[in-house]
């Protein structure tokens, strides 16, 4: 079983890519690790919007609510990317990306009971990251954009293990 920091330790080394690893992966994977998006989130980029103080506004999947990036918390390819509305990470869609991460650079299965995290450590770690600094339930719920606290809870209280 992992714990906090060694969720952290893990997707830090798989945004480091290997040596093979495009700088778009290497982008990509950065994304992930600071705004704990979705990978099909980053890749859609209809979704993104710049709001008048040039934070970035991503519009919800499955039902949530949007969420709100500050600027500074964007790399700057892709905060460019959104301002002039183009993929930032052509040719990789979500399934690519995915598919790639899976095959070159994720070094072993992180696995939460029978289902195989892959790219989802970095949601996992963002959220176990919001509790350990302080934010309650109900005040992770909100900042994820999430209708309820089931969702936060689920990943809280998450076993992750090396498979």
């Amino acid at each position: 079983m992992l714990n906090y920091n060694e969720i952290n330790n893990v997707c830090l080394a798989i945004t480091r890519g290997n040596t093979h690893s495009p700088w778009l992966v290497l982008e990509a994977l950065n994304l992930l690790y600071v705004t704990g998006c979705r990978v099909n989130e980053i890749t859609d980029i209809e979704r993104w919007s710049r709001l008048r103080n040039r934070d970035l506004r991503l519009l919800p999947l499955k039902g949530n609510k949007e969420r709100v990036f500050k600027r500074e918390d964007i790399p700057v390819h892709f905060y460019n990317s959104v301002v002039e509305g183009v993929n930032a990470f052509v040719p990789f869609n979500s399934n690519r990306l995915r598919y790639y991460c899976k095959q070159y650079v994720v070094p072993y299965p992180l696995m939460v009971g029978k289902k195989n995290l892959e790219l989802n450590i970095f949601r996992h770690r963002y959220i176990k990251g919001l509790a350990n600094n302080g934010l309650t339930r109900l005040e992770i719920t909100a900042l994820m954009g999430y209708t309820n606290n089931n969702t936060v809870n689920n990943y809280l209280d998450s076993v992750i293990v090396v498979g």
